[in-house]
């Protein structure tokens, strides 16, 4: 068992002796590893492309008639049964 060196009795209560359990290299890798994640986790999952209105609108409301392919609430209604 290893023996604690005693500290002058004014320094005891000021800095107390403290033994890390893991070595500060893997804390510090830990640490940056997670401050990655945090950073990636913030990134949008997603890209956006802007479109006018009228394309918009067009998207929306397609239909097989005008399209020759069905339009996206005929996906989504065939897609759930």
């Amino acid at each position: 068992m290893e023996r604690r060196r005693e500290l002058p009795k004014e320094t005891q209560h000021v800095w107390p002796t403290f033994r890390c359990p893991i070595p500060v290299r893997l804390l510090a890798l830990a640490m940056r590893m997670g401050l990655a994640l945090l950073a990636a986790g913030c990134a949008p999952p997603i890209g956006v492309k802007r479109i006018s209105p009228q394309a918009a609108n067009r998207a929306l409301t397609a239909n097989v008639l005008i399209t020759g392919e069905p339009g996206a609430p005929a996906l989504v209604l065939v897609s759930s049964q």
